[in-house]
Formats: C-alpha cells, structure tokens, sequence
C-alpha cells in the first residue's frame, strides 16, 4: 500500500488518529479511524461545515492563492472521508487497504453537507448544510484562470 497517497495537506484528524498522522505512523493511524468511523466522521463533517463547503471565486476577487488554499482545505476534508471510509471497510470488512470503497455513496449531499457511509444517518440531516446549495450552478473561473475558453 502506498501510504503517501494518503496524506492530508491541510486536515489532521484529531485525537489519537491525529497524534498517529504527526508520527508518520500510517498503518496505526488507519486501524484507529477504521475501528472509530463514526467519532472521526463527525468531526470531518464538522469541518466542512465550519469551512462552509465549496468556496465561491467571487469572495475571493482579487486573493487567487486564498481561494486555491480555501479549495484545498475543502479538498483535503473530502480526501479525509475517503480515507476514513477506506479504513473502515478495512478494519470491519477486511477490504484491503488501497481498495476503492463505497462508491455508491457520494460524499456530499445536495446541500453540501458531507455523507456518512451510511446515507440515512441523521445527525448529518440535522446539519444546517447549505440552503442555496440546491440552486448552486458552477462558479466562472477567476480571471486568473480564464484562458479564453468561457
């Protein structure tokens, strides 16, 4: 298993599974997060509910390297579901690690609220999410970005 296709730029999970990632020790931190899934969910959801989901270009008008880290930051709390279902299917199910998991659950829901493996769980349908999120269409590039193709 490729453990460096797992790390996290900007998210460290927090706890023990967070003191294991600082340590670089991967194959711990992921039985941690496999046996916890619901606890480590939690507080991804939390973040992304703090970060606000998907950041818009135009709060970020004339900061290109804000929006980029906003957008990473997002990211990273994706990747940190991905990885965390991973675990879980690992520790529970013995799904080898590396395996792509769940792939009939998305990680966010239409209001921008992040998915537990379980779809139904109602603590992420008690989360505010995002109201506009539903009428939400894909921003325009930043100029920065625009290379004459909208």
């Amino acid at each position: 298993m490729d453990f460096e296709s797992l790390k996290l730029e900007h998210y460290q999970f927090p706890g023990r599974a967070g003191a294991l990632q600082a340590a670089g020790a991967m194959p711990s931190m992921l039985a941690e997060l496999g046996d916890n899934y619901v606890s480590y969910h939690e507080q991804l959801a939390d973040g992304l509910e703090r970060t606000g989901g998907r950041p818009d270009p135009k709060d970020f008008p004339d900061d290109f390297n804000g929006y980029c880290v906003a957008l990473n930051q997002m990211v990273d709390l994706l990747r940190g579901e991905r990885i965390l279902r991973m675990a879980r299917a690992w520790r529970e199910d013995g799904v080898p690690l590396g395996t792509s998991v769940d792939a009939d659950v998305p990680l966010v829901d239409g209001r921008h609220r992040l998915v537990s493996r379980f779809p139904n769980d109602p603590n992420r349908i008690a989360r505010r999410g995002d109201p506009a999120a539903a009428a939400w269409t894909p921003p325009s590039p930043p100029k920065q970005m625009d290379f004459g193709t909208g």
